[in-house]
């Protein structure tokens, strides 16, 4: 009977960990802490320049924020090319809008651990974006993005830190869409993008 019970406890255990977390491919999430402006019109920026930094202690390498960094470029071009005719990064542009990213959290966990076990060994991408007008320093808002990572099993110990970069990025581009004018598919002039 206490056999029984053990299984089926862990078993419900388990469901609710997979439940609260989220695959690789799943979006990460976005929170706005200071949100854009009302007045303030993201569709008008032709430019955007990402400037990224790690906060002290955080275990990035230079390769790694470049990858990262790419990889939310490559998100912003595929959702944001009608918007933005250029996207940047330490190009010190003299007008249009900067992404200052921080990573906050930058933890490749343990394969191991996730292998034998979901839950254990997660990984975690976090950071705290700023955009800012470049001509005017002003800054527009702030936000805060994150994934986690933390399936078991081989799937959860054959994933890296590397394959839920692209989520992460996903949620960063999500920052950019926080105000009604500049809403993805529309054009400059509010009418709607074929295909």
């Amino acid at each position: 009977m206490q056999h029984r019970f053990s299984l089926k406890t862990m078993g419900v255990t388990l469901a609710i960990v997979l439940l609260l977390t989220g695959c690789a491919e799943t979006k990460g999430s976005m929170a706005m802490l200071d949100p854009v402006d009302k007045s303030v019109e993201l569709a008008a920026y032709q430019q955007l320049e990402i400037k990224a930094e790690a906060k002290d202690g955080v275990p990035i390498r230079d390769d790694e924020m470049e990858r990262l960094v790419n990889t939310i470029k490559a998100k912003i071009n595929e959702r944001e090319d009608i918007r933005f005719s250029h996207v940047c990064t330490g190009c010190r542009l003299d007008s249009g809008l900067m992404m200052k990213l921080t990573v906050t959290r930058y933890e490749k966990g343990s394969a191991a651990a996730r292998f034998f076990l979901a839950g254990l060994g997660q990984i975690h991408i976090d950071a705290d974006i700023t955009l800012v007008d470049i001509a005017t320093g002003k800054e527009l808002a702030k936000g805060h993005a994150s994934k986690t990572f933390a399936w078991g099993g081989v799937y959860g110990g054959s994933t890296t830190i590397k394959d839920i970069e692209p989520a992460f990025a996903e949620a960063v581009v999500d920052i950019l869409d926080q105000h009604p004018a500049s809403r993805l598919g529309q054009q400059r002039d509010g009418s709607r993008r074929e295909g």
